[in-house]
């Protein structure tokens, strides 16, 4: 049973944990293991309650969760492949010690720092570039600032680029990135499975003038055969050869370049963990 931020909820906790508070002073909401958590909120700490079905032998039943921000600490990190964005948008940036979440056994760090990709200093690096290396880019952007004060010093390269080699299961914007989805049209024409499986609104991305502010996140497969989801985005339209521009009705190759098919579409549809849309977004595709 999932819970509601009620007093009742509430005063079951006290009695037996701390109370963890947020940064207005407000008691936190309770929500059940054996829920899903709301959209926008990470739990920060264990808790018991009468309201929840009992879990493993040892472990509290419950969670207390806060609303998801750059910087805040979690018991455990997004599920990329189930939970709601804004949640996805953020990456476990660190490890911390936290005595409200459960320890762990080998007595480790048991948080999560959770933060946007660009405002962790650990998952990119940063250089100066100018336009042409920007054209020739084929690693993840994370954040771009053009003519930027800080590389007043090589004026051929006036732009400030943070970049990462990270581009697998890690939220990545469109924005800045149109080279990325155009590598994964390539890998599946050529046969090698590569998929998008989630595009969401982000507030840590640019605006995009297509998509607005969104991300995507990717995922690349060694086996050929097998039939994967992905987000039509992962798939070049017919008789274009790459990244064109949408249109409101999307049309697919539905063959590859080479003399025998190394994909098709066993169904296409519309789904929620491609974003919003009018038209199909979303397919099953089996590999040959």
């Amino acid at each position: 049973m999932k819970l509601s931020p009620t007093i009742a909820i509430l005063v079951s906790l006290i009695a037996s944990v701390p109370v963890a508070r947020s940064q207005n002073t407000d008691l936190l909401d309770g929500v059940c293991k054996s829920e899903p958590l709301p959209a926008g909120f990470v739990p920060v700490a264990e808790v018991d309650s009468p309201e929840c079905e009992a879990v493993k032998r040892g472990e509290k039943n419950g969670w207390l969760i806060d609303k998801v921000k750059d910087g805040i600490v979690a018991c455990v990190p997004p599920n990329l492949k189930a939970d709601a964005a804004p949640a996805v948008a953020y990456i476990p940036c660190s490890r911390e010690f936290t005595d409200q979440c459960p320890a762990r056994f080998d007595g480790g760090p048991n948080g999560y720092k959770l933060t946007f990709p660009k405002s962790c200093r650990g998952f990119y690096n940063q250089y100066c570039y100018s336009d042409d290396e920007l054209n020739r880019m084929e690693v993840a952007v994370i954040d771009l600032q053009k003519d930027s004060d800080q590389c007043v010093e090589d004026k051929s390269r006036p732009h400030h680029v943070k970049l990462s080699g990270n581009i697998a299961h890690w939220p990545i914007c469109i924005a800045n990135n149109w080279h990325l989805i155009k590598r994964i049209n390539e890998f599946n024409l050529a046969g090698s499975p590569a998929v998008i499986y989630r595009v969401f609104y982000s507030d840590a991305c640019p605006e995009d003038p297509t998509f607005g502010r969104t991300a995507f996140i990717q995922e690349y497969f060694r086996e050929r055969g097998g039939t994967r989801f992905s987000c039509s985005l992962a798939f070049p339209r017919k008789g274009s050869s790459g990244i064109a521009e949408f249109k409101t009705q999307w049309r697919y190759a539905f063959t590859a370049k080479s003399d025998a098919p190394t994909y098709r579409f066993v169904r296409t549809f519309s789904s929620e963990m491609c974003g919003e849309a009018d038209y199909e977004n979303a397919m099953d595709v089996q590999y040959n």
